[in-house]
């Protein structure tokens, strides 16, 4: 996790490229992983600044979980491969168990039955009416230029002639 070639910089997370020695490749960037990656960086660079050598990062993939709608999804856990409403299941409860704090779990949990009962409530404002203000909100500045209309000085006509003068 340390970046070679510049020392104290250290990398990790989905911006990273953590090499994996087993597979040849690199750590896949998921919140997983991530997790992980930062409590190894965490020790590393406490280890760093004790004069102790690095420990590699290395880690096993507990599972991919991959919700596909409403009791539906697909899993592989422990290299169990579930699908349906099993694996959804999973995938809920494993969402719900790494939430931080209780209350917040409560409140993920009520929404989720709530949706279970009623049907989605969506709001839709403003992209169905007429367009009522063609500037814009800034209209009437003389800095703003809406980008429907060209500013009279970059309006040219190719042989040089032309509102905005000649080119």
């Amino acid at each position: 996790m340390a970046v070679p070639g510049y020392p104290g910089l250290w990398a990790l997370g989905d911006c990273a490229a953590i090499p994996d020695e087993r597979s040849g490749g690199s750590y896949p960037p998921t919140a997983q992983f991530a997790l992980r990656e930062a409590k190894v960086a965490a020790g590393n660079v406490l280890s760093v600044i004790k004069g102790r050598a690095p420990r590699p990062f290395s880690q096993r993939s507990l599972g991919v979980f991959v919700p596909l709608g409403k009791f539906s999804a697909a899993a592989q856990v422990f290299g169990l491969k579930v699908s349906g409403p099993l694996a959804w299941w999973l995938y809920r409860s494993y969402y719900l168990y790494q939430l931080p704090r209780l209350e917040r779990k409560v409140k993920v949990l009520i929404d989720w039955n709530l949706a279970l009962i009623f049907r989605r409530d969506i709001v839709q404002q403003g992209y169905l009416q007429k367009r009522r203000n063609v500037e814009g909100p800034l209209r009437g500045r003389p800095d703003h230029h809406s980008p429907g209309r060209a500013r009279p000085e970059v309006l040219r006509h190719p042989h040089g002639t032309g509102k905005g003068g000649a080119s």
